[in-house]
């Protein structure tokens, strides 16, 4: 069976892009390899868009599930200042 290739708005390995409610920042969801990062992490990634922070997992239903806010510490210290 083939790989789905992803590559939202152009992003190699982008499965998705979005905007945190909590902070504001975009927020990417790559396929770890396809984006060219370390595997090791998991199969799946999400960043922080505006911080360069990034979270791995090895379901992609976990990543949608994530909040950046919890281990992006510019994420948190912008909440915190509110």
């Amino acid at each position: 069976m083939a790989t789905k290739e992803y590559d939202h708005a152009g992003r190699a390995g982008c499965v998705s892009l979005s905007r945190s409610r909590l902070t504001g920042c975009m927020v990417g969801i790559y396929e770890t390899e396809q984006a060219g990062l370390d595997p090791s992490v998991g199969k799946w990634i999400v960043v922080c868009e505006e911080h360069s922070r990034m979270m791995g997992y090895d379901s992609l239903a976990l990543t949608r599930r994530d909040k950046p806010a919890e281990w992006c510490d510019e994420c948190r210290e912008k909440i915190a200042a509110r």
